[in-house]
């Protein structure tokens, strides 16, 4: 793992967004303003912070599909507990996906069951925990409507949500390249037996990525139920997909090890610049789900013909083939 920023995967990936928003900004009337931008992060802010979880537990070589349910009952939480004061809710909600990702990554570290099976268990668990803590829509008192309005205050094109993002994006990418455990991460997600042959813990980093990825989904559902001054048992269905998209899209591989916390900043404002392009476009919601699927398909295929063990695995064969051959034809 690299941690220099500007590599030339990283410049082309920003080449692509520029692209990208110059061209609707071109096209598209009321694109490149400063209300769209200040649109575009506030989605930013969103998404980036699930995807920043969801990097941190592809970074070890795993998946958490349960983020989407846990952002639901944070929000649920959230809203109850607003009462208390914005700062007070949004810690306590942040420290049940705390808690829940100690549990879920502690459980898949010691049974070492396959983290894709087990997260989707507890993505349906939780779905369920969020109806029966309110089976219908839960709705902000008026009385504290005024922590949505301070969540929303513009600051040029960012608002205190789209700075809290980044500022947890800057953090994070310093804790996986810096610090010893971070590192940890890399290394275990990157070779796990050669991680263990040189003594690296083989469940810390796994529970670190779990505790990151509740915190920040929950954290995320948080913000959003206060900034709507409403929460649901059924929000955020959609968000597994956008995260994991943008991760990928900014350079984290599905087989661990690789990537940095700028290129899921990248991936997560390439994704949200080409759906703010299409909306305003008047295209049809589902229009936005296709090219969000049509991007996910063509970085898997990238990533499969490029990095899967399976590829490299069918490349070391075909090559040791043709040295059997070559030495087979020398003796002839």
């Amino acid at each position: 793992m690299t941690y220099r920023f500007f590599t030339p995967a990283m410049i082309s990936r920003i080449g692509i967004v520029v692209l990208v928003f110059i061209v609707f900004g071109v096209s598209v009337p009321n694109f490149a303003t400063f209300d769209n931008v200040f649109a575009i992060f506030e989605y930013f802010a969103f998404y980036g912070m699930v995807a920043a979880g969801i990097a941190a537990t592809m970074l070890v070589g795993e998946l958490d599909l349960s983020v989407g349910s846990v952002a639901a009952v944070a929000g649920i939480i959230a809203i109850a507990a607003s009462g208390l004061g914005l700062l007070p809710a949004l810690l306590i909600a942040t420290a049940m996906g705390v808690v829940y990702g100690l549990a879920q990554g502690w459980i898949i570290a010691k049974t070492g069951i396959n983290s894709l099976v087990f997260t989707i268990a507890t993505l349906i668990m939780m779905r369920g925990v969020a109806f029966m803590l309110t089976p219908t829509a839960q709705i902000m008192p008026l009385d504290r409507i005024g922590m949505s309005d301070f969540l929303k205050t513009q600051i040029w094109i960012l608002s205190p949500t789209s700075i809290t993002t980044i500022t947890i994006m800057v953090l994070l990418g310093l804790f996986l390249g810096f610090t010893r455990w971070g590192r940890e991460m890399m290394a275990f997600g990157g070779a796990r037996h050669e991680a263990r042959a040189a003594g690296v813990n083989t469940r810390r980093p796994i529970i670190i990525a779990f505790i990151i990825s509740g915190a920040l989904a929950s954290l995320a559902g948080a913000i959003a139920s206060i900034k709507s001054a409403s929460a649901a048992p059924f929000s955020y269905e959609g968000l597994l997909l956008i995260a994991v998209t943008a991760a990928l899209v900014g350079g984290i591989s599905l087989y661990g090890g690789k990537g940095n916390m700028f290129g899921v900043a990248i991936g997560t404002l390439t994704l949200n610049v080409l759906s703010a392009g299409i909306a305003l476009r008047g295209a049809a919601i589902y229009v936005q789900d296709l090219a969000t699927g049509l991007v996910l398909l063509v970085v898997l295929i990238v990533e499969f013909l490029t990095e899967s063990p399976q590829r490299k695995a069918w490349s070391e064969r075909r090559a040791f083939e043709r040295q059997l051959a070559a030495a087979a034809e020398a003796k002839a």
